[in-house]
């Protein structure tokens, strides 16, 4: 019990730090917003695959930290965390879609919505990770 929690510990280390130097090292939202077109698009792509890959990781780091904690119940736990998850995406890919038809589609409407894709996907690994760590 004691190494599994070990292990939890540094994989949300990790976690946090592989995001700090992502974003050192790879574009920043404002080097997207600097850009313009396919290169802006293709950067918020990048942006939104590693915001998307902590948030995966987060979710599986927090599934077991909710199997091996002592519940009396993590099966409900864990179904309840998985039933929102999925009640997130469908309110994030709404949300992201009226971005979209706010610039009535086009470039623009592709941008904002991958904008809003990254962010609330951001946003939700944050709060994963706070969870995480609670």
């Amino acid at each position: 019990m004691r190494c599994f929690i070990f292990s939890l510990i540094v994989a949300f280390f990790s976690i946090n730090q592989t995001h700090a130097q992502t974003l050192k090292t790879c574009d920043t939202r404002k080097q997207c917003d600097d850009m313009s077109g396919a290169e802006a698009k293709e950067c918020y792509g990048r942006l939104l695959k590693v915001e998307d890959d902590r948030l995966n990781n987060t979710f599986k780091l927090l599934i077991k930290k909710i199997q091996s904690t002592g519940y009396t119940d993590p099966d409900k736990i864990e179904a309840e965390l998985r039933s929102s998850q999925r009640q997130w995406i469908k309110y994030r890919d709404s949300y992201c879609n009226y971005r979209f038809s706010t610039a009535e589609g086009g470039t623009l409407g592709g941008l904002l919505k991958l904008d809003c894709s990254c962010t609330l996907t951001r946003d939700k690994a944050d709060h994963l990770v706070d969870d995480l760590a609670n």
